[in-house]
């Protein structure tokens, strides 16, 4: 009978590594983010849309600024500079920006002297009316309406250099014979990077 004997390798794939943070954490000594605190320093609170897709009529601060405690509420307007953020180009709003398109969009900012007086008090405070909330649009046909209107978007899109494709793939004939082999070597890696 043959005994096979493992030698241990430290770092491997496998070993338990000891966590500098996970003794603190079961005591419950450990300061999270939340937890940290310094003299002077402001909460921060978003203000979320209750709606999937609304147009935003107003954003009245007046009421949320007249709080005690409450230093600044920020809206798309106070938003310096640049907008809009993305990954592939930049076409996600800060803030909402004249409607809102999912529910959920932040849609003002709002800045503390105290956790209690940032998150719940702004909340109720902050008026923000909306008009209608739009109908979901849950068909590729339905939300483009008529034949015409379609080909009306469309060709906004295309008039203002505007694309909605996020990855452009095409094949040699040579790729086309082997798209699995193409897909693995030219598509991978841009996912990857991504």
């Amino acid at each position: 009978m043959t005994t096979l004997v493992r030698a241990e390798v430290a770092g491997g794939v496998g070993v338990s590594v000891v966590r500098p943070d996970g003794i603190p954490k079961v005591k419950g000594e450990f300061a999270f983010s939340s937890d940290l605190s310094a003299e002077g320093m402001l909460w921060g609170a978003t203000v979320r849309s209750p709606h999937p897709h609304a147009r935003i009529v107003s954003i009245d601060v007046v009421p949320a600024l007249a709080i005690p405690g409450v230093r600044t509420v920020l809206t798309q307007d106070d938003v310096p500079g640049r907008r809009h953020f993305g990954l592939e180009r930049p076409d996600q709003p800060v803030l909402a920006d004249g409607e809102v398109c999912f529910w959920g969009q932040p849609v003002a900012v709002v800045a503390a002297d105290d956790r209690e007086t940032a998150r719940r008090r702004i909340v109720e405070d902050l008026t923000t009316r909306y008009n209608q909330p739009f109908e979901p649009l849950v068909d590729r046909y339905c939300a483009f309406g008529t034949a015409a209107d379609c080909a009306a978007t469309i060709g906004g899109f295309l008039e203002a250099g505007v694309s909605n494709l996020v990855l452009k793939f095409t094949c040699t004939p040579a790729e086309q014979l082997d798209q699995q082999a193409a897909f693995a070597e030219r598509v991978l890696p841009l996912i990857r990077r991504l």
